[in-house]
């Protein structure tokens, strides 16, 4: 998962001034609503959290406000989203690591979250593969990852944006089995009603921001 060192300076640079939006912009807000939603279908509690590629760490602080019993950890290539994280996460049990090699995956975990990270891999099958490895017996993953949407492929760093069956399919191929798929919806409250937006106007997922993946080892 090390495609994106050109860009570093990019995440440097902006992490400070994101930290306001990835804590209170609406799409981040609906994101986290919807990995409450997906967290309470598990079958099992998870005792130990890895957020891939955590940023500021506002969702990693998230899961460990859901889990609050388990071992919450974040990692990041960016030393500048890691040194944030660290601050706004100060007071919580949240270990961060700034891991330009990539290898803080080694170490296993009962579920891998990776938010907003896949599209800007140049081989994302890689990272899906690698989280797999990463995972005990019957862990999950949960991922979100844009819509190819004019306004994601205006973001220079979105070099790998896929339709929702692209990364289904990616995510089988690797081992994933139990694979759900929930539209990000672009306008308010349409994220609650998803799935009849959906019937009531068919190929309305082409319309939402991004799509949660959960899937299960």
């Amino acid at each position: 998962m090390s495609e994106i060192p050109d860009n570093l300076s990019i995440y440097d640079s902006g992490w400070v001034s994101w930290l306001d939006m990835k804590r209170h912009g609406p799409a981040s807000r609906w994101l986290r609503a919807l990995i409450r939603a997906a967290c309470r279908r598990l079958p099992d509690q998870p005792k130990s959290i890895h957020d891939v590629g955590c940023g500021v760490g506002t969702n990693t602080a998230f899961l460990s406000e859901l889990f609050p019993l388990a071992d919450v950890r974040g990692s990041d290539f960016s030393g500048t989203a890691v040194s944030v994280a660290t601050q706004y996460c100060e007071a919580k049990k949240i270990s961060f690591v700034h891991d330009p090699e990539n290898r803080a995956l080694d170490r296993t975990a009962d579920m891998v979250c990776c938010f907003e990270v896949l599209e800007h891999l140049e081989q994302p099958e890689r990272a899906l593969a690698h989280m797999y490895a990463a995972l005990g017996a019957e862990g999950s993953v949960c991922i979100s990852t844009p819509f190819p949407s004019a306004r994601a492929r205006r973001d220079p760093t979105h070099i790998n944006l896929n339709i929702p069956d692209v990364w289904q399919n990616m995510l089988t191929e690797v081992g994933f089995s139990n694979v759900v798929v929930t539209p990000i919806w672009c306008a308010p409250l349409i994220w609650r009603i998803g799935r009849y937006w959906s019937r009531a106007f068919p190929g309305g997922v082409r319309w939402s921001t991004s799509v949660l993946f959960t899937a299960t080892k």
